[in-house]
């Protein structure tokens, strides 16, 4: 379980001003579609070079597997491909299959004028959907796909909730314990779609990018950093300064300092 002494606003000042600073240099000559596709093609290619070292507990003993680390795909070892059809494929985790999922229903969901309850409502049919009966049916790669514990938790007690035909909303008010464990990083790994979609508006942002988090992970921890995530998203689709991208998403994070702390 990842815990934290420290107000989330303040880790994130540490952890993304150097990173961002690199992200972004000569991002204002890039157009709007070659944003977009450095967001999608960045998180997805990221996600597939983290996969292999998903469930390693240390440092050391990624090293002593990976001696040199993993700095791209040359580094993996013939067992961290699958073979399809004769090729090699280096697959993304559950996170990025997820993270599809929001990508569509947001889209779907703005164009259709949903509210975001509406949205969040068909996000969860499809996560609950992802992690049921069906799985190998609707992602055939499941079983390499490195599941997080708390995605695959919804596949149980927010299935029987969505089954019961509440109203979603209800959800984020229904008391369950365990929200001490739900501060990993599954739900800020997915929320990157939520900036692209809702780049120009903010509270939509805000609000749909803190409720996918709380499907699986209530912490304020995750739902800070999942907010912070879709805001700088939004701001590099809109072409900030790594300073304003930075700052952005400190602000918005600050609002779960109290809950953090608490």
């Amino acid at each position: 379980v990842q815990t934290c002494a420290l107000p989330i606003s303040f880790l994130l000042n540490i952890v993304f001003l150097a990173s961002v600073q690199v992200w972004l240099h000569g991002i204002s000559s890039l157009s709007y579609k070659e944003r977009v596709e450095g967001v999608v093609m960045g998180a997805a290619l990221g996600d597939a070079l983290g996969r292999v070292t998903e469930f390693i507990d240390t440092t050391a003993e990624i090293k002593t597997k990976y001696s040199a680390g993993i700095k791209d795909f040359s580094s993996f070892s013939k067992e961290d491909y699958i073979t399809v059809n004769g090729k090699k494929i280096a697959l993304y985790t559950d996170d990025t299959v997820m993270a599809k999922i929001i990508l569509e229903e947001a889209l779907k969901g703005k164009k259709g004028g949903l509210t975001i309850d509406q949205i969040t409502r068909n996000i969860a049919y499809r996560f609950t959907d992802l992690f049921g009966p069906n799985k190998y049916q609707i992602d055939p790669f499941y079983y390499h796909r490195a599941h997080g514990f708390m995605n695959m938790n919804m596949g149980g007690e927010l299935s029987d909730f969505i089954d019961s035909g509440a109203d979603i909303s209800e959800w984020f008010y229904l008391y369950r314990p365990g929200i001490e464990r739900e501060g990993g990083c599954g739900s800020v790994m997915r929320a990157w779609p939520v900036g692209l979609v809702y780049s120009n508006d903010e509270a939509k942002l805000i609000e749909l990018a803190d409720k996918q988090s709380q499907l699986s992970h209530r912490h304020p921890m995750a739902r800070a950093a999942s907010v912070a995530i879709a805001v700088g998203i939004a701001e590099v689709i809109q072409g900030k300064s790594p300073r304003d991208v930075v700052n952005a998403m400190v602000k918005v994070a600050e609002r779960y300092d109290m809950q953090e702390l608490a």
